[in-house]
């Protein structure tokens, strides 16, 4: 057993000799040279050179393991995973796709859209103009109706393109630093970062998907109708789809269809639309390249009415202001510059469409035309030109490159005519125009007068009037549309000759120049068609509204024709002209204006005219002996904001009036349409014989409405002031406030008084009233079942909307602050306690106690009467001066005191007693009453 110890002991000492060798650098190996491990051999009693052999073999593998332990041995690399690619192929997007050559190159896959945007076309300004293909027809949501002009880009972010409003409001002109603070200060507006869905790097090319731009609400309709609908709307995304899709090298045209859910439909008619909880709208986009060289603008003058494109340049630090303005205009240069007289390198060509019928395509034309004369004067002829469409498969009226005037149709008469144009928002350049006329304009020329439901109808021809009750007009004047309105493109001349239609008809029927039955003749509906389209090409052309011109021609000369045919019947055919209908058969000039106004040569060559000056500011000073001719009374100017309550106050800015002197004009039409009414053969000149009796009941209600017209003239006298555009130096007198000599405003009052409020001007004859029937057959326009409906005619209904309307002018704050103010202005001015003075006595101090036929008609306007003066003591109109109040409650002392008077009388009925004290309890409430805040 000792022995065994021994030799494990041994053994082990043997080992750690050898490692101690190794680990020394003292090789075993025979053919190495060094120590050799001393008495191994008498161990093992192996032979030394097999002993050492299998040393070499040993060692040899354990160098190779620990090499892999220490990772001397490198593995191969192993195989890296295929990278997967960015974008999908492009092929493989495209696959299958319709393919549309443009402006963009569009890819139509089943229900989506993809463009192709090159390198090139990233940062690049575009103009999207975006309008209503298909709409409800009513409620103002009509097929062909504007809705928005953006400028816009692309701009890759990474892996995603922006879509981006660019800001054009703000700028520095030629200065980088300025310009970069701007850039700081005022960004655009991200409306859509899209995926790139591919990308082609060899021929620098992005491939879009598009259809959340397109089948989106970003044309903001849903809000437009719960503005319109007064119910909130909702886009269903999932019903949206493309309609229509067309391309053209300088333009790209998409028309999608969407659908809006109404969330509430209660209290909601809406007969044109076949399920109301689903209201399907077409909204077209239209995109196109800006020019690459801007035109050079021209800077606006407020003496001539040209729509304009404002900005704010900060360059201008040295100016009175900021604000620069170009006026819109075409780009029109001439063949040969050295000419006095030259044709365009390019004339604005109009197409008369194929849906204007063939009868009315000649007077459409005409009335295109009818512009040639004013450019001659500018220097351009054959500036402008009418055609018909082009024997071409690729002619579309929607293509940018051709302007059209189209014919519409519309369940509810809306407009008549408007003329909306696009514009280079950089220069004012006008691009493209269309214009729309609807069809139903003409129709009150024919047999088919226009229906009014009661005396509501006042508003459609007034929408101020859908407000004016005395409880709550302050709450809703705010939200009438003329607060928001957009005068670029807002127009209603139709609704002018559609009403001046029926009355002009009505006339010609009273006059025995047709007979009852009979269309007016055609001449005369051409004559009117003539010109709207007139009117409306002149502001594709870049003009506004010019409701002063009818100043320009002198009234005694209305109805002369070789005058007329010279400066026309209102100094511009931008006014919305009534008909000229003459008193006396014999002496009846033109119904409608055969020529352009003198303003429309002035403004078209103010506007036009090349003049020397190589910058806009140079151009300026070259046109200013022009523009000092603003003071003549035949380039008189007057837009929508001088003519429209409760601002307006030049009583010579009107719509529906003709001539010199608005107040003459005013007598004369009062007096025709109430001549007409209360003719004895008012019957048989409407009524044919088999006729049932709705058209005299139309009829009476034409002529209503026109009283109505001409009562709205004398209103402006009352608190009016004469307004004017004078710059420092122009020549002639004019001001640009003059207060009314006090003898105008008391005759204009005077009128009212005897008119407005007396009821010998509404009285028709039991007879009349009597065969006022209404029409009983029944569709989605004419419901006989709707509740509060009456059969019988409404004549109290009537007669109290149009005094309440007149009243409510009257009371408008801004006119009694005027009337005010005119003590400071002029000696022996007229004074409102006059117009309160003059209103209380004559609606109740004269007659109390009315009696008779018309009592109940009395009794009715000094309620109204009432409760205005109530109203104005008890919770004011915001703004309305404390002199108005204080003349109300003092007015309302003098009523009470009449009425205490009065009823001491003996032998008064019920009616007049229940009358006297339900008004005698209004005026004691309201005059014990605490004045309630007005804001």
């Amino acid at each position: 057993m000792l022995r065994n110890i021994g030799i494990v002991a041994s053994f082990a000492l043997l080992v750690s000799l050898c490692g101690g060798l190794a680990s020394a650098g003292v090789s075993a190996d025979p053919g190495v040279t060094g120590v050799s491990a001393p008495g191994t051999d008498d161990f093992k009693g192996k032979g030394k050179a097999e002993e050492k052999g299998e040393k070499v073999e040993k060692q040899r593998k354990s160098r190779s393991y620990a090499d892999k332990i220490r990772g001397r041995t490198k593995k191969p690399p192993p195989k890296k995973p295929e990278e997967k690619p960015k974008y999908k192929k492009w092929d493989e997007v495209i696959k299958d796709a319709e393919t549309l050559e443009g402006l963009f190159k569009v890819y139509k896959k089943r229900e989506d859209l993809f463009f192709e945007i090159r390198k090139d076309q990233l940062d690049k300004p575009y103009l999207a103009v975006l309008s209503l293909s298909k709409g409800i027809g009513s409620y103002f949501v009509l097929g062909g109706m504007p809705i928005d002009d953006v400028m816009f880009n692309f701009r890759r972010a990474e892996d995603h393109i922006q879509i981006r409003r660019l800001n054009t409001l703000f700028r520095a002109s030629g200065d980088p630093a300025l310009e970069k603070a701007i850039d700081l200060s005022y960004g655009s507006s991200v409306l859509f970062s899209l995926p790139i869905e591919s990308e082609d790097e060899k021929e620098e090319k992005l491939l879009v998907k598009m259809n959340d731009v397109f089948l989106s609400d970003i044309s903001d309709v849903g809000d437009f109708l719960k503005n319109v609908l007064r119910k909130p709307a909702r886009l269903d995304a999932k019903k949206a789809v493309f309609e229509k899709l067309k391309a053209f090298p300088k333009n790209v045209e998409i028309e999608a269809m969407l659908t809006y859910s109404l969330g509430d439909r209660r209290g909601l008619r809406l007969p044109t639309v076949p399920d109301p909880r689903f209201i399907e709208i077409g909204v077209h986009y239209s995109i196109s390249e800006l020019p690459e060289e801007p035109m050079k603008p021209r800077l606006a003058d407020d003496r001539i009415g040209f729509f304009h494109t404002p900005f704010k340049d900060f360059t201008k630090d040295d100016e009175e202001s900021f604000m620069v303005h170009y006026i819109n205009r075409w780009r029109l240069e001439k063949k040969d510059p050295d000419a006095l007289v030259s044709e365009p390198k390019q004339p604005i060509v109009f197409y008369v469409d194929h849906t204007i019928p063939e009868q009315y395509r000649k007077y459409v034309a005409e009335g295109i035309e009818a512009w040639q004369d004013a450019f001659e004067e500018a220097g351009f002829k054959n500036a402008i030109i009418a055609k018909d469409p082009p024997d071409d498969p690729d002619f579309d009226p929607e293509d940018a490159r051709y302007n059209t005037i189209r014919w519409i149709v519309s369940d509810v008469p809306v407009f008549g005519a408007i003329g909306p144009s696009r514009t280079d928002p950089r220069t004012g350049e006008i691009l493209d125009a269309d214009i729309l006329i609807e069809a139903n304009m003409l129709a009150n020329f024919r047999r088919g007068y226009k229906r009014y439901v009661g005396p509501e109808a006042l508003a459609e021809w007034d929408p101020f009037l859908r407000f004016n009750d005395p409880e709550r007009a302050d709450e809703e004047m705010p939200a009438l549309p003329f607060f928001e309105h957009n005068h670029r493109w807002a127009c209603s001349v139709g609704n002018c000759v559609s009403e001046g239609a029926a009355f002009m008809r009505l006339a010609m029927l009273s006059q025995g120049l047709i007979e009852a039955g009979m269309d007016v003749p055609m001449e005369y509906v051409g004559e009117a068609l003539r010109w709207v389209t007139t009117h409306e090409v002149g502001h594709t052309l870049g003009l506004r509204h010019n409701f002063k011109s009818s100043i320009a021609t002198p009234f005694d000369k209305l109805n002369d024709r070789r005058v007329v045919e010279k400066i026309g019947l209102t100094g511009s055919v931008m006014d919305y002209a009534a008909p000229n209908i003459s008193e006396d058969p014999d002496y009846q000039g033109y119904y409608f204006s055969p020529t352009l106004g003198t303003y429309d040569f002035w403004a078209i060559k103010w506007g036009y005219m090349e003049v020397p000056g190589g910058s806009p500011e140079a151009e300026a000073k070259a046109l200013e002996p022009l523009a000092k001719e603003a003071w003549k009374t035949e380039h008189a100017y007057g837009a929508d904001e001088d003519a429209y309550p409760a601002g307006a106050l030049d009583p010579r800015c009107n719509t529906f009036d003709l001539g010199s002197d608005p107040l003459k004009y005013a007598q004369k039409h009062f007096r025709l349409a109430n001549g007409i009414l209360k003719s004895d053969n008012l019957e048989n000149r409407v009524c044919a014989e088999g006729d049932n009796y709705v058209p005299l009941r139309s009829a009476v209600e034409t002529l209503l409405l026109q009283e109505y017209v001409a009562l709205t003239l004398a209103v402006k006298y009352v608190g009016g002031q004469y307004t004017e555009r004078p710059h420092k130096g122009d020549p002639g007198d004019n001001l640009p406030l003059k207060p009314l000599a006090p003898e105008e405003q008391r005759k204009a009052l005077n009128f009212l008084v005897k008119n407005a409020f007396s009821t010998d001007a509404f009285a028709l004859p039991p007879d009349v009233l009597n065969k006022l029937a209404d029409n009983k057959l029944s569709d989605w326009q004419n419901r006989p079942f709707a509740y509060g409906r009456r059969f019988d005619f409404p004549l109290l209904g009537w007669t109290g909307a149009i005094q309440n309307a007149i009243l409510w002018r009257l009371f408008q704050p801004m006119l009694l602050q005027r009337v005010i103010e005119a003590e400071y202005k002029v000696e022996n001015p007229f004074q409102l306690s006059e117009m309160f003075g003059s209103l209380t006595k004559s609606i109740w101090l004269d007659n109390p106690t009315p009696s008779g036929r018309t009592a109940a008609m009395q009794r009715n306007l000094q309620r109204i009467y009432l409760r205005w003066l109530v109203r104005m003591v008890v919770k004011p109109f915001l703004g309305t001066p404390d002199d108005a109040i204080a003349l109300a409650r003092w007015n309302l002392r003098s009523i009470r005191t009449t009425i205490n008077s009065a009823i001491q009388r003996k032998g008064l009925g019920d009616a007049a007693n229940a009358h006297l004290f339900e008004s005698l309890a209004r005026i004691d409430r309201a005059l014990d009453a605490k004045l309630q805040s007005s804001f």
